[in-house]
Order: structure tokens, then sequence, then C-alpha cells
């Protein structure tokens, strides 16, 4: 993986692909041009290519400084690890512990896989290694070599390097200045060698050197990389351009020493002209890379003080830009923020008008959360160009996170001009995204059915455009509606299990574990639950999808109310809440609070329970009547615990009136079960009953385990049969 240029995320695999030759070509020209539309479609391209090769001979897929990996790159090693049947693939992962910062539960090993950690070398391996590498080396410098080593067999093998070629009188202090000292022993024309190669990494091409190196060095270029091969500073490796020679630098830390003897001013001249290079290859080369080396070029010129370089900062925005709608539209969040607001701090340099870049950096970080920067970016946009169908939907989004009654009305003013707009330009993409703002105001009504027939109807328009990511972001949401709506837990299963044999990429497989954790809770199976949420969530940090992750710590701490487990159900809500507050997201925030108010209630703390209640309450738009169904139910339960026993039915009566406009067995079933707690407690048993038995019918046709057993235990009590 490449240390530098965040957003280059599939760029290790292309790499490792090219070496395969022409069986490899049709996956990786689709990986350069961006004809991945969706994860899920790229991931199952390279499995399957792996698997045709492991059917013949065994496979080994060798991926090294994962730390460096985008979150997209490290989900797709788990799907060859955990899918690949076929036959023999080894997928060996090499990195530092900052991974685990990353994927914390790779530590430990799992299914199919195994981690080692590699430490330093024991005194007496330094001394075997030391003895294979030279037998010249001075007694008397042993012990000190040994003891600055501290077991690193990179150190130990430069310094005997460096004895061989110059003789050791002192030891350096840090593999740092060993490599310095190594470097200065070099002639000029191979130090000049060595620090243009490193311009491109820590592969480098012999095409780019050629290019980059001044005329006196590029006489001697040949003669050059031979003694560099030879003093083992670099080794021949695998080209990833046609009809090209590549070396590899023996370590990471030798290209690092040779970037860092650069000045500014040569760094920036050879990052632009190394850029102008690939951009001249015949090759496709991911506009990631160019766009990266363009930056570098314009910072480092900026740093110098040097005149202003629009021309560069435009082929630099071009690039990243062009690799950010890529990465986005392929469920990238991550890298697709990255890259776009990169793109979008150099538009003022560039001299270009930000609209475009700034409603899809807007979009990027409303997926990633950041609701406040989004908005910046879309004010900017509409002030360049306020009839843009795509910023209006965009706005429209944004709105319904921020301030959900106000999109409502938005969103029922301006859509059926977009839409008419966007089907006159047989637009289907456009139609795609219109269409699941048209679910939104549904789903702030609870309105599941509604909302999820726009959803389908979303997809099929993505569908017809060959707009996978934007297909997989429909189905996503539509998998919410149907949980939450009308269709009872075997027909969600067979909706699931439809996604799952699509071989779904990260996001829509993380929604589908939710939904499947959503089940088992409803099944009773709170345990399960725990464990299929934790997973969706961790998908969900992965790909840097925070509202989402959100939205699984709130379903989290549902799973414990239901498992009757109010103090640990407080936690993950209150961990919801925050990070909500954090995004600024009010919408689902104001569930949340509600969440928070029946735990509180449940707790005996009513004091808090009553704050939450009212900020729930301020925040929610009028047509969000699941909040008002949800405080309503603990405004019950609080005035029956005060006593007040008329206060109660009134509240109970209430929260099943707000429940009857919702388009959830679920929430409806809720209301009435607590409605007929309050009406026994107040010893009204028959009309306690009645509303027991309403619960009982649309917990049964939810299919609701959980709900049923505490429904039928409550009639029971009354005496009565279920």
């Amino acid at each position: 993986c490449l240390p530098y240029g965040e957003g280059i995320t599939f760029w290790p695999i292309t790499e490792a692909l090219t070496s395969l030759g022409d069986v490899a070509r049709p996956v990786i020209d689709r990986l350069r041009d961006g004809g991945f539309a969706a994860p899920e479609e790229l991931f199952l391209a390279v499995r399957r290519l792996l698997e045709s090769l492991s059917a013949e001979r065994p496979v080994i897929l060798h991926v090294d400084d994962l730390q460096w990996a985008e979150p997209m790159l490290l989900d797709l090693v788990d799907h060859i690890a955990e899918l690949s049947r076929v036959g023999p693939i080894l997928v060996l992962c090499t990195a530092r512990l900052e991974l685990l910062d990353l994927r914390p539960g790779w530590g430990g090993g799992k299914l199919n896989a195994t981690a080692t950690l590699l430490g330093p070398l024991t005194l007496a391996d330094s001394e075997k290694l030391l003895d294979e590498l030279s037998h010249e080396l001075d007694p008397e410098m042993r012990s000190p070599v040994l003891t600055a080593s501290d077991g690193n067999p990179l150190f130990l093998e430069e310094l005997v390097a460096l004895a061989r070629e110059a003789g050791l009188v002192t030891v350096p202090s840090t593999i740092e200045a060993l490599l310095a000292a190594r470097l200065e022993r070099l002639t000029g024309a191979e130090r000049d060698v060595l620090q243009c190669a490193a311009v491109e990494g820590e592969v480098f091409h012999l095409g780019a050197v050629a290019s980059l190196i001044d005329e006196h060095s590029a006489n001697a270029l040949d003669a050059s990389v031979a003694r560099l091969v030879r003093t083992e500073l670099i080794r021949p490796d695998e080209a990833t351009i046609d009809g090209d020679s590549a070396y590899r630098f023996r370590h990471l830390l030798i290209r690092d020493a040779a970037y860092d003897a650069l000045s500014a001013e040569t760094r920036a001249q050879l990052h632009e002209r190394f850029a102008g290079w690939l951009e001249g290859q015949d090759d496709d080369v991911a506009d990631e890379i160019p766009g990266w080396h363009l930056e570098q070029a314009v910072r480092y010129g900026q740093r110098l003080g040097g005149p202003a370089r629009p021309d560069l900062a435009r082929r630099a925005v071009g690039h990243l830009h062009t690799a950010g709608r890529r990465a986005r539209d392929r469920g990238d969040v991550s890298a697709a923020t990255s890259l776009l607001d990169r793109a979008a701090a150099l538009a003022p340099l560039a001299e270009i008008p930000p609209g475009q870049i700034s409603v899809d950096l807007a979009e990027s970080l409303m997926q990633a959360g950041d609701v406040a920067r989004a908005d910046e970016l879309l004010s900017v946009a509409e002030l360049e160009d306020s009839a843009d169908p795509i910023a209006a939907l965009t706005r429209c989004e944004w709105m319904i996170r921020v301030r959900p009654h106000e999109a409502v009305q938005m969103i029922e003013s301006k859509l059926p001009h977009i839409l008419r707009s966007l089907a006159r330009a047989n637009d289907e993409s456009g139609l795609a995204r219109a269409h699941l703002v048209a679910s939104m105001p549904h789903w702030v009504a609870s309105q599941w059915t509604l909302a999820g027939q726009q959803a389908r109807l979303a997809a099929d328009h993505a569908e017809a455009a060959g707009d996978a990511g934007a297909r997989s972001r429909a189905l996503a949401f539509y998998v919410g509606c149907i949980v939450y709506g009308q269709a009872d837990v075997a027909a969600i299963a067979r909706e699931l299990d439809a996604i799952d044999r699509d071989e779904p990429g990260p996001s829509l497989a993380a929604r589908a574990e939710l939904a499947r954790g959503q089940l088992a809770r409803l099944d009773g199976r709170f345990a399960d639950a725990r464990v299929l949420i934790k997973r969706a969530l961790e998908g969900f940090q992965a790909l840097g999808m925070r509202e989402l992750e959100a939205a699984c710590d709130s379903e989290l701490g549902v799973n414990e109310l239901s498992a009757e487990d109010p103090a640990e159900a407080l936690v993950w809500l209150l961990r919801s809440d925050a990070l909500l507050a954090e995004l600024g997201q009010h919408a689902l925030r104001s569930t949340a609070q509600a969440l928070i108010a029946q735990t509180q209630a449940s707790l005996n703390d009513p004091h808090a329970a009553r704050t939450a209640i009212a900020l729930s309450e301020r925040m929610s738009a009028a047509e969000d009547v699941l909040n008002f169904a949800i405080t309503h139910r603990t405004r019950a339960s609080l005035a029956l615990g005060d006593g007040n026993t008329e206060a109660a039915i009134r509240w109970g009566q209430s929260a099943v009136a707000n429940a009857s406009r919702i388009d959830s067995l679920e929430v409806r079933a809720d209301a009435a079960l607590d409605f007929a707690r309050v009406l026994a407690a107040a010893g009204r048993d028959g009309d306690a009953a009645a509303e027991a038995r309403r619960a009982l019918e649309l917990f049964t046709a939810k299919g609701h385990r959980s709900g049923i057993d505490k429904t039928q235990s409550l009639l029971a009590e009354l005496g009565v049969k279920g």
C-alpha cells in the first residue's frame, strides 16, 4: 500500500493483479477506468478472478504495509478471506501495529485466518544474523552494533553494508542516520537516481527516473542502477506499466532517506514532472496518483513563495475531482471525502468555480455525518447556480438531517418540478437520486411502506442508469423501511437473503447485518442481536459512515431495553446521542432522546426522563409522530409512578393515537401493550385485556416473538387466555 495520497484505495490490488498478465486485464482495466460502480461488483470480480486461478494452482495474494490501506481495501481483504472457498488461496498481509487501530478484531485472528506479531530479534538471533551477513566486522564493533540495532534486522544489514563500503568507526545512533551515511557514500549520479526514484515511491519505474534526472546522470543511468542493485539498496520488481522496467527500494526507510535529502524546490519540480510523465502514459493511470503529485507540486511552490500556477492547480483539481466522484459512486466514503476535500481546497488556486466540487463534497460529508461543513459547501454551490437540480436535491437531504419539518415542506414544493425536469432529460441517475429524496418525508412521518416504495423506484432508476452505487444506497434505505414497517419477520428475512445472493458490498452488507440483528431482537435472541449489530457497527465505522454508526449504537440500546437491561441500554443510547449531537443531526437525535427518556424512566430517574422528553419533543418535527408515540408512553409511565392514574391514562391514549398514525406494527403494538399495563394498574382489567389482545394481534402479524411473550405474560396476570 502506498504511504502517500489518501484515497488511493485499490492501487495495491491493481499492482498485484498486473503480475498475472492478460488473465487479469479485464479486472484491471475496470479498476483503472472506474468501471465498478459499487463495491459489491468490484469485490465479486476480484474474488472470482482469484478463485478461477486457485482452481488450477494455489494462489498467494501478498499485500504489504496494510496499515496504510483505505477502509474499503481492508473490506476487500476481509471479503476474500471470508467468502473464498473454491480453491487454495493464501492472503498474506504484512503491516505495522497501527493496523489494529483500524481493525481491532484482526489481532486475535478469525475464521480461516490467523495473526502473528513479529517482535525484535533476540540477542542470539541477532548474533546469528550478524555472523551470516559478515565475518569481516571488527570484533570490537560487534557489541556496539548489536546494542544499537536493538533486534532490528534492517539496522544490522545496513551497518554491515556501511562497514563493507567505508569501514565502520562509529555506530550511528538511529536507522535514519545510518541510511543517510550510506547515501552519502554514493556517486552523484547514483544519488540522483535514488532521489528521483523516491518521488514515485517504494516501487519505481525506470522510464519515470529517466524523465526526471538531468542529462549527466541520464548517461550513467544503467550503470548507476546496476551498482545500486549490487549494493542492495534497490532490487528488481514487477512493472505496472507496459514496456517498462521496475525496481523496489529494499526497504521503505531507504526511500524515505533519499526523498528527505531533496530540497523543497527540487521536490516541487520533480513532482510536477513525474505527474506529466504519468499523464503521458498509454496505460490508464489512477487519477489519484497524478492528482497527488500535482498537489504536492502546488503546495511546495506555495511554501517557496513562487508565482501562482493556476494551470498546475487546475490539473490537480481535475484528477482529484474525478477520483473523488468515482470513490463516492462505489460507496468508499472515506476516500471520496479525502479526495474531494483536497480538490475543493485547490479550487481557488486553480481559479475555477467550486460549485460542482462543493456539491459532490457536501454529499460525501453528509454520508460521513459532517452536516455543518456540508451546509457551508452547499451555500457556495447555491450562490453559483441556484437552478442546479442535483444541488437542490443535496440541500433537501441536508435539511432532512438538520431541520426535518422545513425539509418536508421544501421537498413537497420543489420535488415535482425537479422530477419533471429530470424525466424530460431522461436522467436516470438524477431520477434515482430524486426518488430517494422523495422517500424521506415519508420516513420522517414513519410511513415506511410509502418510503420503501420510493426507495425501490430509486433502485430501479439506478439500475437503469447502470449506477450500482446509487442502487446500493437505495436498497440500504429500503431495508430500513421493511424492518420498521408492515412486513413480517419471514418476509424481511427473504429480502435479506436476496440481497446476500447479490453479494453486497460493505455498506449494504453492513445495513443487512444490522437488519438481521434487529430480527434477532424481535425473535428474543438478544445475545445474537448484540453480536450482529456490533458487526454492522464495525462495518460502518470502517467506512466512515458516522450517522449509521450512531444508528447502530441506538439499536444496541433498543436491544438492551428489550432484554430488560436499561442500565446497559443507557450506555449505548447516550453514546449514540453524543455522536449525533457532534454531527448536528437533529432528526435522528430527537428519536435517540425519546429512547433515553424511556430508559431513564425504567431506571426510576423521573427528572432525567422528563429532561430528555422535553429535548426530544423540542427537536421533533410535527410530522415525526414516532417520537411523540415514544415520549407519550414514557409520560404515561411517569404519571403512573406519581400516582396520577388519570394523567397516565390520558398519556397512554395519546401514545396509542400517535402510534396509529405510524406505518409500523411494532410501534403500534408497543403503545398498545404499555397502555394495557396502565389500564391494568388503574384497575380496568377488561379494558387492559382488550388492549393487550390488540397488541398480541400486532406482534403476531409482525412475527415479534419477544413481544408476543411479554403480552401473553400480561394476559396471564389478568387471568385472560392469550
